[in-house]
């Protein structure tokens, strides 16, 4: 271990991957308070049957809570036989299935993992998946908010700038529309979708646009929003209630008619990710409070504050950094309480021997600018082409 320069805290070269997978695996442990009630950008959610899912995105799971106390109950983690989750950011539900976006991979290039996943609900037994790095049918750039009816998925395929229509038995293609702009059939980064009988609902960065479903026509829109992400509807089709910040850079969640998408109430939040309602309540993933991410319960009646589930990290956001003469990738280490496996692809050209590649570990993305210097971290030698160890706290 060294310590470099620009807080690059902790260095390692010369370590191999397995030449014949590029699957690089290091066990780590670190210190956390609670991991399982513990959430890192809970960015999309989803509520059903009582239970809340919620994509965690750093932590690198989708987490089950029990909607009535906000008490863990189950978490489908990053290790399962089908592959493991990179950065998934939104998802939905159906009675049976999970439907989860993924957009992860290398940063400057749009990424290698640009999928959607269907899971069981029951067991979270993987089912299928569909998606590519690209701009066909069946290939996606930042695949972010998905919602469902009984037939069909609808996604924000973001840097692609568009919205597809998917059917939700095979997760095969169906129609598209959009390209870059302001347009009725245009986008610039749409990230959430909802959708109540015929209509869909797009967030598109800093305006909603309702669109019919049966062909994606564009109906109507409102604007006056700075940044919108996730966004649920009621269970009666009344409100559409919406993530996001305000033209003063404020947290928000939106409460807005679905009918015309006039906004009648809102809630100031530090740092809304994502939201979700049933009957009652509505949900919310706060990611802002005080460095501390929270999910809140709010009446929908009056839109108070009910109850709320805090994260009690003690080590959060440790950034990794993979990098050798032809590669570079930025990942998030999953927080854990004890000694953990991760396993992490690596991309390197075909045919090609793999080269040596360089780890360091950051407090934070090195992308984010704010490095801080994590130094009770140790790398143990590693062993050529299998694995090593990261100690951390």
């Amino acid at each position: 271990m060294a310590i470099g320069p620009n807080y690059m805290v902790a260095r390692q070269s010369g370590i191999l991957c397995n030449p014949q997978n590029h699957i690089l695996t290091f066990t780590y442990a670190g210190a956390i308070a609670d991991p399982y009630s513990s959430f890192a950008y809970p960015w999309g959610m989803d509520c059903r049957d009582g239970k809340i899912y919620v994509a965690d995105t750093t932590n690198v799971r989708v987490a089950v809570l029990d909607a009535s106390d906000l008490s863990y109950q189950s978490t489908i983690s990053q290790f399962n036989t089908w592959d493991h989750f990179h950065t998934q950011h939104y998802l939905c539900t159906d009675s049976e299935h999970i439907y989860v976006t993924e957009g992860s991979g290398n940063l400057m290039t749009g990424g290698y993992y640009q999928r959607i996943i269907k899971l069981k609900r029951d067991d979270f037994a993987f089912v299928a998946q569909v998606g590519t790095n690209g701009s066909g049918d069946d290939q996606f750039v930042w695949p972010m908010g998905i919602c469902c009816d009984d037939t069909y998925l609808f996604l924000c395929d973001s840097q692609n700038h568009r919205i597809h229509k998917r059917l939700k038995s095979d997760l095969s293609f169906v129609s598209k529309i959009g390209s870059f702009g302001t347009g009725d059939d245009q986008f610039q980064f749409p990230e959430g979708i909802s959708q109540y009988g015929d209509y869909v609902v797009v967030n598109d960065t800093e305006r909603l646009v309702k669109r019919a479903k049966s062909d994606l026509s564009y109906v109507s829109q409102a604007t006056g929003f700075l940044t919108i992400r996730d966004s649920c509807i009621d269970t009666s089709g009344t409100y559409l209630y919406v993530a996001g910040l305000d033209e003063f850079w404020q947290g928000r969640v939106f409460k807005i008619r679905f009918s015309d998408l006039a906004v009648v109430d809102q809630i100031a939040i530090d740092g809304p990710l994502g939201v979700t309602c049933d009957d009652t309540y509505l949900y919310v993933g706060d990611t802002w409070g005080s460095g501390v991410n929270i999910i809140k319960k709010y009446a929908l009646s009056d839109l108070s504050l009910v109850d709320a589930q805090y994260s009690q990290k003690i080590y959060t956001n440790i950034g990794c950094m993979i990098s050798s003469p032809e590669y570079r990738d930025y990942f998030y280490l999953p927080p854990v309480a004890t000694r953990t496996v991760f396993r992490h692809k690596i991309f390197f050209s075909e045919g090609e021997p793999t080269p040596d590649i360089i780890l360091t570990f950051y407090r934070d993305y090195p992308s984010s600018g704010e490095f801080m210097e994590l130094t009770d971290i140790s790398i143990t030698e590693p062993v050529t082409g299998r694995s090593f160890a990261v100690i951390i706290g």
